[in-house]
């Protein structure tokens, strides 16, 4: 196993796979739950996920994470998260950007909803320059 193999597999075991109806709470599923719309800004790509998170879900705590390929010296990603249009102060842990890291790098926040807010809405932008977005998960942490 080369020692990029290994780092890759690392990253990946650290995130969450995603979760089953029956792994939240009854009745609610978290797939399917995010819309995203590409776009470009100041040459920079960008993707604006817009996720409508259930009132039953508000107990949970939840990590977002985006997983980018061909990351190298010149590349820089960023990622900002709103809930209910106010900003996301994320958990520890929680990594919003990288820049000049090489190969795959996965960036992430932890957070918890509002108790007692209704239906709430996340969205979190993501900014990048020179790489590849591979995927995107919404999952319980």
């Amino acid at each position: 196993m080369t020692m990029r193999t290994l780092v890759i597999a690392l990253l990946l075991a650290q995130i969450p796979a995603p979760v089953a109806a029956s792994d939240s709470a009854p009745g609610t599923s978290l797939r399917n739950l995010c819309s995203a719309e590409s776009g470009r800004r100041d040459g920079r790509e960008e993707r604006r996920f817009e996720c409508s998170l259930a009132p039953e879900l508000a107990s949970q705590r939840f990590r977002f994470a985006v997983t980018f390929s061909g990351s190298h010296d010149d590349t820089t990603l960023a990622m900002t998260a709103t809930l209910n249009g106010a900003p996301i102060a994320c958990d520890e842990g929680s990594k919003l950007e990288s820049e000049g890291e090489f190969g795959d790098i996965v960036l992430h926040c932890r957070f918890g909803l509002r108790p007692g807010a209704g239906t709430q809405r996340l969205r979190v932008i993501v900014a990048w320059f020179h790489a590849d977005l591979s995927e995107h998960q919404l999952v319980p942490d």
